[in-house]
């Protein structure tokens, strides 16, 4: 399958690490790709450096400038300006393996989804041998059961995904939320697909830094996660035929994974603040009737015993 991948990069103060991003890009095996670079007002040279890098270069790219409005919003406007069948909306700071592209068309038949398995902070880019057995092909409901009970690591900007598809189901990451929205796009993805391929190699190399979002501590950024995730249940999980099993219990579970970032970043009256604030209890109590007796245990026990859970978060 020789089908046209476009590669968003929202760039905001990226400097230190967008000459490695697109070098993993461009020395990819696999030659039909455009690159789309979306400029969220940036204040350093990460631009300069993306123009030195590609204007002589016979890569296909295009740079959207746009006000700084958030990760969100660049990857919305990049997905709208894509030429290419599939979508991949990569971070400026991670890298790709030499031959992501091409193992992911070799092997994809008429899937919805590409979801490549990932490593954080490897040694070094490189490239991956992958065989057949690496590779599953899961409905939609195998592989949102499988992010669910974590037997398959899904991660946001290690999927590609039809463009059509992102389009017929009105995909779109939300950009009133700052954070937790990457988990918010792959619970939608993963509701609305027919068919996934999974990659069971770390072609995505996740890349962590001390000042990322995820080890930030301002707390406002939580408090915006209530209304996506509303959003999330009434339109996708609720309606969805791959949620039959995990129906009732994967906003729950969404929000405890927020919960535990919490956790490790905020005081205990901060984590009981927001804990009311999703208001667990009240989903508990609706939806307690429909869950597993596993999942009424597990449930009850991180919401009712909120300080022996926010001890136990710290410490994983």
């Amino acid at each position: 399958m020789n089908q046209k991948i476009s590669v968003i990069i929202p760039v905001y103060n990226t400097e230190k690490y967008i000459e490695n991003c697109l070098m993993s890009i461009v020395e990819q095996t696999y030659s039909n790709y455009e690159i789309i670079l979306v400029n969220d007002g940036s204040l350093d040279n990460s631009i300069t450096i993306v123009k030195k890098m590609l204007k002589d270069s016979n890569i296909q790219y295009r740079i959207l400038e746009q006000k700084n409005q958030g990760v969100a919003v660049a990857r919305n406007n990049g997905i709208a300006n894509a030429t290419g069948e599939w979508i991949i909306a990569i971070d400026s700071d991670d890298l790709l393996c030499k031959d992501t592209f091409e193992v992911a068309m070799n092997y994809v038949k008429d899937e919805d989804v590409i979801a490549l398995d990932y490593e954080i902070n490897p040694d070094k880019n490189r490239i991956v041998k992958v065989d057949k057995n690496d590779v599953h092909y899961l409905s939609g409901s195998e592989a949102l059961n499988g992010y669910y009970t974590r037997n398959y690591q899904f991660v946001s900007p290690g999927m590609i995904i039809k463009k059509s598809f992102l389009l017929a189901n009105r995909i779109t990451y939300d950009d009133g939320c700052r954070f937790a929205e990457d988990d918010i796009y792959v619970w939608k993805n993963l509701c609305m697909a027919n068919k996934v391929m999974y990659i069971r190699k770390p072609l995505y190399n996740y890349i962590m830094h001390c000042n990322s979002t995820m080890t930030t501590s301002k707390a406002e950024k939580f408090y915006t996660v209530k209304s996506p995730s509303i959003v999330l249940n009434e339109c996708y999980i609720q309606k969805s035929n791959n949620t039959l099993k995990y129906r009732y219990a994967i906003l729950l579970r969404h929000y405890l994974g927020v919960l535990h970032i919490v956790a490790k970043l905020q005081t205990y009256d901060e984590y009981v603040n927001l804990l009311n604030f999703y208001e667990l209890r009240r989903l508990f109590n609706k939806y307690k009737k429909k869950l597993t007796f596993r999942e009424k245990i597990s449930f009850y026990i991180q919401i009712y015993f909120p300080r022996f859970m926010y001890l136990g978060f710290r410490l994983v």
